[in-house]
């Protein structure tokens, strides 16, 4: 039996391990595209996916998923059903206020569509706002008290790649 438990485990992990490196192979190169200093792409990815990208939160409560098919099916399932408040990928980029600018659930789950467009969503935070700390928090939520939970967070977590 522990065989067994050891044997899941092994299994398990090393299915994460795979998944989070698809969320780590676009870090840097959308860091270069849109000028975001080493770390910060990858913090917010850990705050808000542990860099799996096949994972959604739902009204604070995370999914792990093993693949992008069982991912897109839930998701699916949960707009059918009148949920659009989802997070979604490695960056969890929110349905109800992005998700039109991606062509399908299918595309928002895609590591490096969902990896750059976080990295460009936070170059437009940091053009707005001339502060890279203000840029994070709006990430999270435009909502002051939201945004500097989160902030709190990410600088918590931030010195990890630095």
């Amino acid at each position: 039996m522990v065989r067994l438990v050891v044997i899941l485990f092994i299994i398990v992990t090393s299915k994460l391990s795979s998944a989070d490196s698809s969320c780590k192979a676009h870090f840097k190169q959308a860091a270069k595209l849109y000028e975001i200093p080493n770390g910060i792409l990858q913090t917010v990815s850990l705050i808000e996916a542990r860099k799996h990208p096949w994972t959604i939160n739902v009204k604070g409560k995370g999914y792990y998923f093993k693949t992008k098919e069982y991912a897109v099916a839930y998701v699916s399932k949960l707009i059918k059903a009148g949920h659009k408040n989802i997070d979604i990928g490695c960056m969890q980029i929110n349905y109800k206020f992005h998700g039109s600018n991606f062509s399908s659930i299918e595309e928002m789950f895609e590591p490096e569509t969902n990896v750059t467009y976080a990295a460009r969503f936070l170059s437009q935070n940091f053009k707005e706002f001339k502060d890279w700390r203000r840029a994070i928090a709006v990430f999270h939520s435009r909502e002051e008290t939201l945004g500097q939970v989160y902030l709190g967070k990410f600088l918590r977590d931030f010195h990890t790649f630095n």
